[in-house]
């Protein structure tokens, strides 16, 4: 049914006459999306749920039904072979056409033992005693005598029985339609939301939680729990949302204009309102903007998930949303699909959402996102040096420690995902995993998962971190090649700047040492877009400094202590080369392994002074205030040997989880070469491979990037 359908040229003088018009009936179906969600929430506040193995079949009253959602929700959620007692259903309601819709569900769902009857719930004239349960679903206050409904669905109620009802407390739709009204005419009244509750019955406060409790406190019932639930209503596109305010564009001129703006603004209003949504929405999404709801969420889940009795951990994530103009978003009902982002690292937070480019392309994609900031990192019971040694000595230390690698973080996601999904059906309870670098490692298991989305981030498949330096350090050397090709004057500026390092106390502001060694972790930046840039741009800083002054400036070494820190985010040098391990010790690799590459011997290297890349060595904890107070922590876990296994070679080969995987040519953290033969390994696996974008090419080149990916997944590649 079209808009012009729901035009008020004839106006509708009680609420009554409108929802028995056959038209209205039809378009209420959409309103569905709203009112199965309060239902959910009525019948599990109710108590039914937690019925089990009566002797006498429960009587359950849907009164004032509609089209039958508490109904649909009660055979959905109380089957008798799960609560081992009978029960049988009425569904009333004072319009036929509502009652026809009834009638066509019960035929077309099969529900046994459920009849459906025209019956008015201010006078049913149905026996006293008769119910144990009635529910009354936005009815009472939407009648022109709710005291006296309230007053019948007693008087049918057994004695000890349940009478469960919802009202209206705010509708976020006011802002919205108030503003059609603005564009029509100045003069027409624009009802508060409060206005438009209060006029659908007898004028009642009904909308009122307090008013609410003392009507029931006034009648002497027990057990009263009156309970504030906030839902929202989305569409994906306004065609959907226009039946559903059909109702509404009825009563508002009915109960608020007179007649002479029934007759002139009537005809269209509901044209009026259509417009609005169309002109609201982009790509005919249903109010879709650019502004984002993030709501802050905390989860405590177990330090060991193999030990119950084990201490807990307090996780932090951020869930973001399209902000819905005048609607409330605490909304189980929209029931988006979740999509969980997880950060590289190991040791890095997520990031704001409002500061990346991905969001918004996957928002519009229909996703509702979650930014965890995995345990140890963030908001998530963050480890520093100081929140380490409340664990005790070193090897409590330690022993804490390795309860922060990819395969617990794994099971933290899946706690997180069954409390988010717990009120989804089941075939809707898994989501969607986007893994950049290191999380796409925390991302290749098939528990709970509909599909994983990877941004270099394929785990190399190796029992000890050895392999992984071997390329790596090649890697990093082409990396220096090019900088040096791009930048051939840097090669004596560096030497200079070294030698500087060499004869002088260079203090960071923290007060560490600045060392040569230290200077070279800069080209950690050589693998990101922009990188080689970047670091180029520190070293004409450091040069022009030394000439000018003969030292370096504040500024310039508060640059470079930040970009060649770990103090804040320690789990990135201490748990780095363990996240390679599976049953094997690392044993500082990437020290063990220097030598081999005669590139990185720093200052008294004769044939070019190679920066290092990501390769984590004992002298961190040497030049650095903050690890140097986990040396020993560091070496416990260099030696331990005893990593469990993080990944199933032959689970991954019998793999059915969509993967769909961003692949970096000349990535310099995650080697080509490893990640292609992980996505060989991983069944169902398909990759974008390509040579343009970096590491951070998420970051850098997020719409690309995302499309790439999206295209992988809906197969519009040739």
């Amino acid at each position: 049914m079209g808009p012009d359908a729901l035009t008020t040229s004839k106006p509708k003088q009680c609420s009554e006459a409108i929802w028995k018009d056959p038209e209205v009936v039809e378009g209420y179906r959409s309103a569905e999306k709203v009112t199965i969600a309060f239902a959910r929430s009525l019948v599990e506040q109710s108590g039914i749920l937690s019925i089990r193995n009566e002797e006498e079949p429960l009587s359950i009253l849907d009164n004032a039904c509609g089209t039958g959602a508490v109904s649909a929700v009660l055979h959905e959620m109380l089957p008798d072979w799960k609560t081992g007692c009978k029960w049988t259903l009425t569904c009333a309601d004072l319009s036929e056409a509502m009652i026809n819709v009834v009638k066509e569900k019960i035929e077309a769902e099969g529900w046994e033992n459920t009849d459906a009857a025209v019956v008015d719930m201010q006078e049913t004239g149905l026996p006293a005693n008769s119910y144990t349960h009635v529910f009354a679903a936005f009815a009472i206050m939407g009648v022109p005598k709710p005291q006296e409904s309230l007053d019948e669905c007693l008087r049918i109620l057994r004695p000890g029985g349940t009478l469960a009802f919802t009202t209206w407390k705010k509708t976020g739709w006011s802002d919205d339609i108030n503003a059609v009204i603005a564009t029509m005419a100045p003069d027409l009244p624009q009802p508060t939301s409060d206005e438009f509750l209060m006029s659908l019955g007898s004028g009642d406060e009904w909308h009122d939680p307090t008013w609410v409790e003392d009507q029931l406190q006034k009648r002497r019932l027990e057990d009263i729990q009156v309970q504030l639930v906030q839902m929202t209503m989305a569409t994906s596109n306004q065609s959907e949302i226009m039946p559903a305010l059909g109702p509404i564009m009825s009563h508002i001129p009915a109960r608020f204009w007179n007649e002479e703006q029934r007759e002139k603004y009537g005809p269209g209003f509901a044209s009026a309102v259509s417009g609005y949504f169309t002109s609201s929405s982009k790509d005919g999404n249903y109010l879709k903007d650019r502004r984002l709801r993030v709501s802050e969420l905390l989860f405590d889940v177990p330090l060991d998930y193999s030990n119950p009795s084990s201490t807990s951990l307090r996780l932090f994530a951020r869930s973001v949303q399209r902000r819905i103009p005048g609607s409330s978003l605490d909304d189980k009902d929209r029931q988006l699909p979740w999509i969980v982002f997880l950060q590289g690292g190991p040791g890095g937070a997520c990031p704001q959402p409002q500061e990346v480019g991905w969001v918004g392309p996957l928002l519009d994609r229909g996703f509702q996102i979650l930014l965890l900031d995995q345990r140890g990192t963030g908001l998530s019971t963050p480890i520093t040096a100081a929140t380490l040694a409340l664990q005790g000595n070193a090897v409590k230390q330690a022993e804490y420690l390795r309860l922060f690698r990819a395969d617990n973080i794994v099971r933290d996601c899946e706690a997180v995902r069954k409390l988010l999904t717990a009120y989804y059906p089941p075939d809707k309870q898994k989501w969607s995993v986007l893994g950049q670098s290191f999380g796409g490692f925390c991302a290749v298991t098939p528990e709970g998962l509909k599909e994983v989305f990877t941004t270099g981030g394929l785990p190399p498949l190796v029992s000890k971190p050895d392999p992984v330096y071997e390329r790596t350090y090649d890697k990093v050397q082409s990396r220096n090649k090019v900088y040096y090709s791009t930048f051939p004057e840097d090669e004596d500026r560096v030497r200079i700047i070294l030698k500087h390092l060499q004869t002088h106390d260079v203090k960071l502001p923290d007060g560490s040492p600045l060392t040569p060694e230290r200077f070279l972790q800069l080209g950690i930046h050589f693998g990101m877009k922009g990188g080689i840039g970047l670091v180029h741009s520190i070293i004409l800083k450091c040069i022009n400094e030394l000439d000018t002054f003969g030292f370096l400036t504040r500024p310039t070494l508060s640059l470079i202590e930040n970009d060649t820190s770990a103090d804040n985010g320690i789990l990135y040098a201490i748990m780095h080369e363990s996240i390679y391990c599976q049953g094997e010790a690392s044993n500082w690799a990437a020290e063990r392994l220097l030598p081999k590459f005669s590139g990185f011997r720093g200052a008294h290297n004769p044939d070019g002074i190679y920066f290092t890349g990501e390769m984590v060595y004992k002298h961190w904890f040497e030049s650095s205030t903050e690890l140097g107070q986990l040396k020993e922590v560091a070496d416990i876990l260099a030696s331990y040997n005893d990593w469990p296994q993080l990944y199933d070679k032959e689970q991954l080969a019998r793999n059915e989880v969509p993967v769909y995987s961003a692949t970096y040519v000349e990535d310099m953290y995650v080697h080509f070469s490893y990640a292609n033969e992980t996505a060989a390994t991983i069944h169902n696996c398909k990759q974008f491979i390509t040579n343009t974008m970096y590491h951070n090419g998420l970051r850098s080149d997020s719409a690309e990037l995302i499309a790439q990916l999206f295209a992988l997944r809906d197969d519009t590649i040739d």
